[in-house]
């Protein structure tokens, strides 16, 4: 994995507007943190707990039990296209 000092953020996002989460890869972690409050906490993933939950989103484990269907969000599908790439 290459190690990305810088934070990645959904490249159909709004650069005004900030939306979503960021992910920042690092040589032992990934980070997420929301794109709203940059300076507010971050979450913090192995390398393995991440891939993990990339696959389980893709698998749609997340997805809402009831209501009506919710689409990925372009935040996540760039986050998995951009991790991927990482690789």
């Amino acid at each position: 994995m290459k190690g990305f000092r810088t934070w990645l953020r959904s490249s159909v996002a709004d650069p005004e507007v900030p939306s979503g989460v960021e992910v920042r890869h690092a040589s032992k972690y990934v980070f997420v943190r929301s794109a709203r409050n940059i300076d507010g906490e971050e979450l913090m993933f192995t390398p393995k707990e991440w891939e993990e939950f990339l696959h389980g989103a893709a698998l749609g484990e997340f997805n809402r039990p009831a209501g009506p269907p919710v689409e990925p969000a372009d935040d996540v599908i760039d986050a998995v296209s951009a991790w991927t790439s990482a690789l």
